[in-house]
């Protein structure tokens, strides 16, 4: 009997506990909810006691490094690939037009005061360009089979002799310049052979007393005078166009189907107004 005893006392006391830890349940629930909203409107009412304390600045470091940068954002840098044009470096030789890309679109040597280049002794610039062209050419006529006589002759296709330029030039003195255009090799020719060599004179090499002012000016800033033997300027096919081992310059659009050719001895004054005084359409 003392043990059955002993098992309904402990079986009471198991439920009696159980009993009260649900009656107890709402109680904290519905107590803690005060406490709560006490504490959200906490901050308002101390607040409002002292603003002061409420506006003041703050001081935490990790504030101020997420404050957005006032800096606007870089675009990135593009990707001129392998075929872009490169900036062009400044030139050592006075009034020369670049056999690179930076020649393109350029005809007569550049006499701007933005290409002035100062003299700084005497200078020498040298270059070559080469080109390698392949040929296919058909032909016919209307002649009858029957007559084989007037019938053309079949022509093959492959590649021509390269072609090679090689380019000199001297800064012999201030505003004058020497050039030199050699064709190392070409289609009809496997030897070297002199293009075109001449004297460039954008400044009087000389003083002429009281007329040196003005003749400094007319040369420096409009004159240019060239001699020697060279390609005439018969228009400007031939400022585009390729030139034996030269094709930097040709756009390879609109071009002829034969170029016209020449090289003579010649004396020429090229007079070349400012950019500001051109006639703009």
């Amino acid at each position: 009997m003392s043990r059955l005893r002993i098992i309904l006392a402990v079986a009471v006391i198991l439920i009696a506990g159980s009993a009260m830890a649900q009656i107890s349940t709402p109680t904290e629930s519905t107590n803690t909810t005060p406490t709560s909203t006490a504490a959200v409107n906490a901050p308002s009412t101390e607040g409002t006691a002292s603003p002061t304390t409420a506006t003041a600045p703050s001081t935490d470091p990790s504030a101020v490094e997420a404050a957005p940068s006032a800096t606007p954002p870089q675009a990135p840098p593009q990707d001129n690939g392998p075929f872009a044009k490169q900036p062009c470096p400044t030139p050592k030789i006075q009034h020369l037009r670049p056999t690179s890309q930076c020649g393109v679109n350029m005809f007569e040597p550049p006499k701007e005061e933005a290409t002035e280049i100062p003299f700084e002794g005497l200078k020498v610039d040298w270059g070559v360009a080469f080109s390698q062209t392949f040929q296919s050419l058909k032909h016919r006529n209307t002649a009858q089979p029957s007559t084989p006589a007037n019938q053309p002759i079949a022509i093959g296709k492959g590649f021509d002799l390269a072609g090679a330029n090689m380019y000199l030039n001297g800064q012999i003195a201030d505003g004058i310049r020497l050039g030199l255009t050699m064709y190392l090799s070409s289609r009809h020719h496997n030897e070297v052979w002199v293009k075109d060599g001449y004297i460039l004179m954008d400044k009087l090499p000389f003083k002429t007393g009281m007329m040196h002012g003005l003749a400094e000016s007319l040369f420096e800033k409009f004159v240019t005078v060239k001699v020697g033997h060279f390609e005439i300027n018969y228009g400007d096919a031939h400022f585009r166009r390729t030139d034996n081992g030269q094709g930097m310059y040709n756009p390879f659009i609109g071009n002829y189907l034969m170029d016209a050719f020449t090289t003579e001895i010649e004396e020429r004054f090229t007079f070349e107004p400012r950019e500001s005084w051109r006639w703009a359409p």
